[in-house]
């Protein structure tokens, strides 16, 4: 299923992440991809790209990585992606490879400052 094949009908209608987790990958956009954004020695934001409203622009919806941050939607271009100075955005294909990386970079974050 694409973005555009879904419809007002489907249980998701309204909720743009279930929607495009309903997707296949298209490796030609980012959209649907998961993402850490690690920022001096910590992931600040963690979350999936639900929408491109035009080439190179995407609604992020940041997720439980943040207290208070949950479904928060922002609109970010690509060149802040790249150039966010300080900070690095790291791509997954789907929740659960973001997760278990979190959970790595975690772990030895975790044991690098002992």
């Amino acid at each position: 299923m694409t973005p555009d094949q879904v419809t007002e009908q489907e249980p998701w209608g309204r909720d743009r992440r279930k929607a495009i987790e309903a997707c296949d990958l298209d490796p030609g956009t980012l959209l649907g991809s998961w993402f850490l954004v690690v920022e001096t020695g910590r992931v600040r934001y963690q979350g999936i790209i639900v929408a491109e409203p035009r080439a190179g622009v995407y609604l992020v919806q940041i997720e439980d990585s943040v207290p208070g941050a949950r479904c928060i939607q922002r609109v970010v271009d690509l060149e802040q992606m790249i150039d966010t100075e300080g900070a690095e955005w790291r791509f997954y294909d789907n929740e659960e490879a973001m997760r278990s990386a979190f959970a790595e970079w975690t772990y030895h974050h975790d044991r690098e400052a002992c």
